[in-house]
Parts: structure tokens; sequence; C-alpha cells
């Protein structure tokens, strides 16, 4: 039997290592490009973005007065959209800037840390606590949030709430002090000033208007045209601020009825008909709370 020399041999074993290397190498480069090409199918599927819901068609008094009602039930998130909504709809609504501002504010810094205690008697709302202690029945919003009450409409007689500021004067004893005769002066004619001119007058309301003073500006809008019915516009500045108004006290009042206060929600409807007598909402609100 014929003998492999050594230089033969060592060609031989150099070939299989190279063979069994490239082998390795081709498998290696087989597993990478199976999973690369199966990677993808291994990722999760991308979530579709939810469109945010749509507005409701309703004027902003409506959402307004949808946002107050769900507020009162501790509906914040859905009021909260809705009050977006309204003030989309009317940028200038100071009553849907308000609701939000107290909504994201933080109650202490709006209230103030100065409190005292109030014991909330029978039939008595947070909205219309807010309305006789803070001057705003609208402010039920913060004032809950100030006493960490989720759902202001689960108020109940007895139970104690803190209210910003120093407690009324009006809750002390007064003290009288005997009358102290007065001596009435002579009369002094008053000196004679010319009277202000209705451009004035006309100049004075507006800027009430601007000012949020509806009630004075449509006084002095229509003592301006009294003094000279001549001036060009005046009607339309009557009938705007006129509108205004009454959208304003429209919502003081279903506020009022949204507190429990009906005397107050029928004499703004009351007032209402004094400004407008042919208003629907006023005629049968006052029908239906003089029941």
């Amino acid at each position: 039997m014929g003998s492999i020399d050594r230089p033969n041999r060592i060609h031989v074993v150099v070939h299989a290592a190279l063979a069994i290397a490239g082998g390795l190498l081709l498998a290696a480069c087989q597993t990478t490009l199976s999973t690369s090409q199966q990677a993808p199918t291994d990722q999760q599927p991308q979530q579709a973005v939810e469109a945010p819901e749509p507005c409701p068609s309703l004027s902003a008094r409506e959402l307004e007065r949808e946002a107050i009602e769900m507020l009162d039930r501790g509906e914040s998130i859905e009021a909260r959209r809705l009050l977006d909504c309204a003030l989309a709809e009317n940028p200038h609504s100071r009553r849907s800037a308000s609701l939000i501002r107290q909504l994201d504010a933080d109650p202490i810094e709006y209230l103030g840390a100065r409190y005292y205690w109030y014991t909330v008697q029978p039939s008595e709302t947070l909205s219309k606590i807010a309305g006789e202690r803070i001057g705003d029945s609208l402010e039920f919003v913060i004032l809950a949030r100030y006493n960490d009450i989720p759902v202001p409409a689960n108020l109940v007689a007895g139970q104690r709430i803190k209210i910003p500021g120093d407690e009324s004067p009006s809750a002390a004893v007064p003290v009288t002090a005997p009358p102290v005769p007065r001596v009435e002066p002579p009369p002094v004619e008053p000196p004679s000033a010319a009277a202000p001119d209705a451009e004035q007058m006309r100049s004075a309301a507006l800027a009430q208007e601007q000012g949020g003073e509806l009630e004075a500006a449509y006084r002095g809008l229509q003592q301006a045209r009294e003094a000279d019915p001549e001036q060009a516009g005046i009607d339309d500045d009557i009938a705007r601020v006129r509108a205004a108004l009454v959208a304003d006290l429209e919502e003081k009042a279903y506020a009022s009825e949204l507190a429990g206060d009906v005397n107050e929600a029928l004499a703004t409807w009351e007032k209402i008909l004094t400004i407008d007598p042919r208003n629907i909402p006023a005629q049968l609100s006052r029908s239906r709370l003089s029941r």
C-alpha cells in the first residue's frame, strides 16, 4: 500500500479545514438572513392614534350649561371638554374661561390660605354658598376643590367646609351707639355744571361695556340716545349691548336655579323681561318658577 508524503498530507488537511470553515460561515449567514427577514413579523403592530371626539352641535351657552351641570356631578373631565368647545365657539366667553381657570388653578393660590369654617345649612348648595360667601355662584368649582369635595351635588346639611377669607362681619353682634342729634346745615345751592353731551355719555358707556359693566353700559347708551337720537350707529350699539346683557343675565338665572335659589332666579328672569319683553326663555322660566 502506498503512503502519502508529508507535503501532500498537509495540503489535504488545509483543504478540509477550509471546507469546514466555509460551511460554518455559510450557515451563519443563512441564520442571520433568516432572522432579519423574520424580525419585522415579531414587532408589535402600532396602535392607531384616536381622533379627538368632535364637539356637540350646541351653542356656546348650551355647552356651558351642560358643563356646569357636569361639574356639579363631579364629571370634570367631560365638563372640561365641553368648556373647551364653548370657548372655541365663543373665544370671548368670560364664563368658560373662568370655569377652565378654576379647573386648572391651585385652589389655595386662587382663594388664599386664610379661611374660616362654615356649617352648611338645610337646602344650601355649594353654588349658593359660593354666591353668598365669595360673590360668584359659579366659583363653586374652585370652592369644591378647596375643600376636597369631588362631587359638589353631594353636599349635605351639617357638613363643615372651609370658606376663604375672614368670617363675615355680619355674623358678629352689632354694637349700637346712642343716636347723636344732628344739626342740619343750611342748604347750599350747588354750582351749575354743564351736562355731559351725548357723545361723552356714549363714550363712557362703551368703556363700561369693555369693562364688562353691561347693565351700566346699557343704561348709559339709552341716555346717550335720549340726549341725541340722531347719533350714527347708536341703535346698533344699544342692540349689541342689550344682547350681551340678556345673555349674561340668562346665565345668572340658570346658575341661581342650579344653586336652588328660586327667588333670585325669578327676579333675574323678570329683569330680563324688562329689557327684552319677547324673550322666550324668560317667559317660560318665569311661568315655570311661579307655579
